[in-house]
């Protein structure tokens, strides 16, 4: 379905539902890709777990990516600190 009731559907105008078609098939498009991505990982997996099984890796292809992009994020206090780091160099250079 494209993501409303068919009572909803017989309230809505031509554009309305149209939206609503464009919308389904981006979320669609969007799926596919993500379903495609992971069996492109998967595959490296069969493929490394029958050539070279020695060479298996213990971890997740993917465990080294997301502890790079854990040391992107910023807690509250990174911010909080950032903000004051700004706000003193403005006073400091006489600009507001």
């Amino acid at each position: 379905m494209i993501g409303i009731f068919p009572s909803q559907f017989w309230e809505m105008n031509p554009r309305e539902i149209r939206v609503c078609f464009t919308g389904y098939a981006e979320k669609e498009k969007y799926r596919q890709m993500a379903q495609d991505r992971l069996n492109h990982i998967l595959g490296q997996y069969i493929a490394m777990g029958v050539n070279n099984p020695k060479k298996y890796p213990k971890e997740p292809l993917l465990a080294k990516a997301e502890e790079s992009k854990k040391n992107l994020c910023f807690t509250d206090e990174d911010r909080e600190r950032q903000a004051r780091l700004r706000w003193s160099k403005k006073g400091k250079n006489g600009k507001s």
